[in-house]
């Protein structure tokens, strides 16, 4: 990330559109009591660690660039026991629909909408890049001895009991006689 490198405190709502003119780009590790949709739906959420750059691309494109990770427990679907991973993500977005339409790049990025005043909710948008980063059925690996399920059938109802054929009998029978 490039020019005018900023560590310190992160706003809530930025100047979007003043933050890519200027090319600001900034690494901060912060609180995830800043993040409270987040910490609804995880047992636990450890510092947020953020890199992020605002820039115009080379299409002119107001663009919003970075990686956002931390270590969060998840309570497992399988034995609902709490386990530990890491939710990581990179995003890439910009405010410009119409450009990025003409260009024909609109599947590339992801679009930010602003308020009147060209601000964006900075936290609440990194927020969603962490919500959309979760898995979608929270489970220890297949092969974690942590998992008090691991090693058991995963299949429900009744196992279906493999019954012979009635007809494997007719069908030797019809071979021998062929015979």
């Amino acid at each position: 990330m490039s020019d005018n490198k900023i560590k310190g405190p992160l706003d809530k709502v930025v100047d979007f559109l003043h933050m890519t003119e200027q090319k600001i780009s900034f690494s901060v590790n912060f609180d995830s009591a800043f993040m409270p949709r987040l910490q609804e739906v995880c047992a636990r959420v450890g510092t947020i660690n953020l890199d992020i750059a605002f820039y115009r691309d080379m299409q002119g494109l107001h663009t919003l660039e970075g990686d956002i990770s931390t270590n969060v427990s998840l309570i497992c679907q399988r034995c609902f026991e709490p386990f530990d991973t890491v939710l990581r993500t990179h995003f890439k977005s910009t405010s410009d629909f119409e450009l990025a339409s003409s260009l024909r790049i609109e599947d590339k990025l992801d679009f930010i909408e602003l308020d009147d005043e060209g601000r964006l909710n900075l936290l609440e948008y990194l927020e969603d890049c962490l919500l959309l980063a979760m898995p979608i059925s929270a489970m220890h690996d297949e092969d974690d001895d942590k998992c008090k399920l691991t090693g058991s059938s995963w299949s429900y109802g009744k196992e279906e009991v493999k019954e012979d054929n009635p007809f494997a009998a007719l069908a030797s029978l019809k071979g021998t006689l062929k015979n």
